[in-house]
């Protein structure tokens, strides 16, 4: 199995990666600003529905989404 060597591994790099959508919310206070996540989802359908009852509270929200190695 000459394809198991370490040596031709090491020269090939596979790049895998998922995403996960975060609820970030921004609310402003006396002393500025405060962001902060409110919420991490593996799909953005979830993550949409998390925003949509957050912003009906009359706060900033926005979705980030971030890569995740597998």
């Amino acid at each position: 199995m000459n394809n198991l060597r370490s040596d031709e591994n090491t020269a090939i790099r596979r790049e895998r990666r998922r995403w996960v959508y975060v609820v970030m919310t921004r609310v402003i206070r006396t002393d500025g600003p405060d962001v902060t996540g409110a919420g991490v989802f593996l799909t953005r359908a979830d993550a949409e529905k998390a925003q949509a009852v957050i912003a009906s509270k009359s706060v900033d929200c926005w979705i980030e989404e971030l890569p995740v190695a597998v």
